[in-house]
């Protein structure tokens, strides 16, 4: 449960950081570790399948918070990396803690901090995919062009393609959708510290 501090810093970061409050993010302390917590809204998508993500990012160097909670350093996430859903829920929470967004190996797990100036400055996104009626039906008639020239190759002796991976087809359209039209800002990492006042915490 959060301290006596997580609820001070709470109620007091709005002064520290107004415009990360106004985007929906808020910033705690759990012991002496620095937290956060920001929602994902899917709207018109919830009860779809689709997936659901936060990303931090600072300059060039990105992260991704995985489905066992942990910030992996990456510029490029796969379907897979992020939480999936045979049923999105109409809103999803994301707490975490704030990582030290450095320069890593692609995939390599970053640590977390009680310092925010690790961090100080990171944009928070929150994002979804869904496999919406749109997408189902591009994969539809891509899947039937794509048998109908199979069936003109094979008629003429030649040599059909491979089966058409539909499912995939219908998760990077998914993935696209994340990496552009559903992806917001949550908030921007404040600066404070939960250490104990003796080590240079607040």
């Amino acid at each position: 449960m959060p301290n006596s501090k997580s609820i001070i810093l709470s109620v007091c970061l709005a002064a520290l950081s107004g415009a990360a409050q106004a985007q929906g993010a808020n910033f705690f302390c759990v012991g002496e570790m620095a937290y956060g917590r920001a929602t994902v809204v899917t709207a018109l998508d919830a009860g779809r399948p689709g997936f659901v993500a936060l990303v931090a990012k600072q300059g060039e160097n990105y992260a991704y918070l995985d489905s066992a909670n942990v910030w992996r350093y990456s510029n490029v996430p796969t379907i897979h990396d992020y939480r999936i859903f045979t049923s999105l829920p109409p809103s999803y929470d994301f707490e975490f803690c704030v990582p030290r967004l450095v320069y890593a190996d692609n995939g390599e797990e970053l640590a977390c901090t009680s310092d925010s100036s690790w961090a100080t400055g990171v944009e928070l996104y929150v994002t979804y995919g869904a496999i919406t009626p749109q997408i189902q039906a591009d994969a539809n008639a891509k899947e039937q062009r794509f048998e109908a020239l199979n069936q003109r190759l094979i008629s003429v002796g030649k040599q059909p393609r491979p089966p058409f991976d539909k499912m995939n087809y219908m998760q990077q359209a998914a993935l696209a959708d994340a990496r552009t039209k559903n992806y917001k800002i949550a908030g921007i990492v404040p600066l404070f510290d939960c250490r104990p006042p003796e080590t240079g915490g607040n």
